[in-house]
């Protein structure tokens, strides 16, 4: 007897994490004032008020609706009621689409074709059946991987930046009052678990470092596991051996949503919840079995997506839903209405599909005309540097009449000029073609004594095969060049000369040694070459801001490389008559290497 009471106990020490091992053996005092909500919720927050009341209720000992604590069970889905769901989709389609997709000549066709159509429906509605498609195509394409890899690939994209939203990783993506009172929680001992539909080593690894729970306290869609070493063996035939690990083994058990979350709280927690969190259908019965017959006083509540100010809602759907779940006696809790704050004050919905809106396309490469329009002599400027640098802060390009080299660092854009020197130009100057980002960087790594350009390109095309060969990807390169080898040319007058004429006559080179600068480079991939450069794309401003050009050769020390990986291109065409009337079929792939490379 003295066995079965320990294993309780010992779980609940487990899921309790924060606080709940003090109060092992101990009664809430008579009185005592539970953890409440506020910071986050708004002034007169019906939801954050009822809250409020419950915990007081539950948690002091002469109430008549004091839970003792071992008692005290809360469970929470995570899309949606604690993280963001809404733009484009929830984290796991997310994670899957950008794994397989940067990964594709390893996935078969099928799992490529799921990741690609969820690529595609960004922003979109979500496709039907979507759910089932993905999570069986992730387990195919999970295959063979352990939890520490698995778990690596979710790090490396929870740093990612949040598609719709400025000022916040997909990581960092998580409704600040939903955690207060997740947190609230955990300070009045209750123990809280994570029962989700995402499969739950994925989800282990996204709430590690926000949600302070153990990871067996995490309920999830499960994938199969075989022993590394296991070949076609039966489970109950193998013997695990101390050089095996836990890889999954391509076999998806079905999705833990609707009343298979009520049958995984009856097999893993074995006790009824007091208190439970939700937003939609698939939420709906752990909701119920919740409230049903509970020899406690217990509570319901599913968050409503009805705020489309700051967050991807819908209004009108969400007083539908409003209405159905009051009605089976469920609370809600409403971001327009009892959140103060969603994502924290610093973040702001961007609304990518609004052109006018200035927070839009922090992971789009915006390029003014096509190089190739470019080369056939259209140098005639058609946006200003002020229009740019509302697209981007860093870039590259050239200025009407092709006078000079630009590149854009840190929001200001510079001419490196005929003669090798650099200026800041003023707001009204025009460019014909230029390429600029928001830059965010995703990744760094360290460069040390690489001895030229082919050195640097074969580092850098190895990363993009690693990361994948079919998105854009935007460079800063801070460091001491041992060498530059660059060029530029001098303004040019009409009527205008093809690029690779002028090339021929009017380029100008310089050579600096040891000078201290940065280098802005863009990557498009092998399908841009009808539009821009496919491969790669370098210029250069010292650190002095007085020399800089187009990048032909290098020679690096040291310096710091920064990576921004973007997905999205967006391009304005020029309005004149000569580029309207330039015959762009013409094949110029020999021009352009021409002039971008001088051979």
């Amino acid at each position: 007897m003295k066995k079965l009471l320990f294993l309780p106990v010992f779980v609940l020490m487990l899921c309790s994490w924060t606080g709940t091992v003090f109060a092992m053996g101990e009664q809430d005092a008579v009185g005592k004032v539970p953890a409440q909500l506020s910071e986050y919720w708004t002034e007169g927050s019906v939801a954050a008020e009822n809250l409020n009341a419950y915990l007081q209720a539950v948690t002091d000992e002469a109430s008549p609706d004091y839970i003792p604590v071992e008692d005290r069970i809360a469970v929470f889905d995570l899309d949606g009621t604690l993280m963001c769901e809404t733009y484009p989709f929830c984290f796991e389609y997310m994670v899957f689409s950008d794994y397989v997709l940067n990964h594709s000549d390893k996935m078969q066709d099928e799992v490529v074709a799921v990741a690609q159509e969820i690529a595609d429906a960004a922003g979109k509605e979500k496709p039907d059946g979507m759910s089932t498609r993905q999570a069986s195509a992730g387990a195919v394409a999970y295959q063979g991987m352990t939890m520490s890899e698995i778990a690596e690939m979710v790090r490396d994209f929870k740093g990612s930046e949040a598609w719709g939203f400025s000022g916040m990783t997909r990581g960092e993506a998580y409704y600040k009052p939903m955690v207060e009172l997740f947190n609230a929680l955990l300070e009045n001992d209750f123990t809280v678990y994570v029962v989700t539909a995402t499969e739950r080593n994925i989800v282990r690894e996204l709430i590690n470092g926000t949600l302070d729970i153990p990871p067996s306290c995490v309920i999830g869609t499960e994938y199969g596991y075989r022993a590394s070493g296991q070949g076609e063996e039966a489970d109950g035939d193998y013997t695990f051996q101390p050089s095996d690990r836990i890889v999954f083994d391509g076999t998806y058990e079905g999705e833990n949503a609707k009343t298979c979350k009520v049958d995984a709280i009856v097999r893993e927690i074995g006790q009824q919840p007091v208190l439970a969190f939700g937003n939609s259908s698939g939420d709906l019965a752990m909701e119920i079995y919740t409230t049903s017959n509970n020899p406690y006083k217990s509570a319901a509540y599913m968050v409503v997506a009805d705020d489309e100010e700051r967050e991807y809602g819908d209004t009108a759907g969400a007083e539908e839903k409003k209405k159905t779940y009051a009605e089976q006696g469920i609370g809600i809790i409403s971001m327009k209405d009892d959140f103060r704050t969603i994502y924290g004050d610093d973040v702001v919905k961007t609304n990518p599909d609004d052109p006018d809106d200035p927070n839009t396309d922090r992971e789009t490469i915006f390029q003014v005309s096509l190089l190739q329009g470019l080369t056939l002599g259209d140098y005639n400027g058609s946006v200003s540097a002020a229009e740019i640098k509302e697209k981007g802060d860093i870039g590259i390009g050239t200025f009407d009449a092709l006078d000079g080299e630009l590149v854009m660092v840190d929001g200001v854009v510079y001419r490196a000029a005929g003669d090798g020197s650099v200026e800041a130009v003023p707001d009204e100057e025009t460019i014909p073609f230029a390429a600029v980002t928001l830059f965010d960087a995703d990744e760094t790594q360290t460069l040390a004594e690489v001895a030229d350009f082919d050195s640097l390109r074969a580092i850098l095309d190895e990363k993009v095969r690693e990361l994948g060969e079919n998105r854009f990807y935007m460079i800063l390169i801070d460091g001491t060049f041992s060498e530059m080898h660059a060029r530029s040319e001098y303004a040019q007058e009409e009527p205008y000369k093809p690029l690779a004429k002028v090339m021929e006559t009017d380029q100008t080179f310089f050579d600096f040694e040891n000078m201290d600068g940065t280098v802005v480079g863009l990557y498009c991939p092998q399908f841009m070459k009808d539009l821009n450069v496919a491969g790669w794309h370098l210029h250069f401003v010292s650190d002095d801001r007085l020399s800089g050009g187009h990048v032909l050769g290098l020679g690096i020390d040291h310096a710091e490389l920064a990576w921004d990986y973007t997905d999205g291109f967006r391009m304005l065409l020029p309005e004149g008559e000569m580029f309207t009337g330039l015959d762009l079929t013409v094949d110029q792939s020999e021009d352009i290497k021409k002039v971008e490379t001088n051979e």
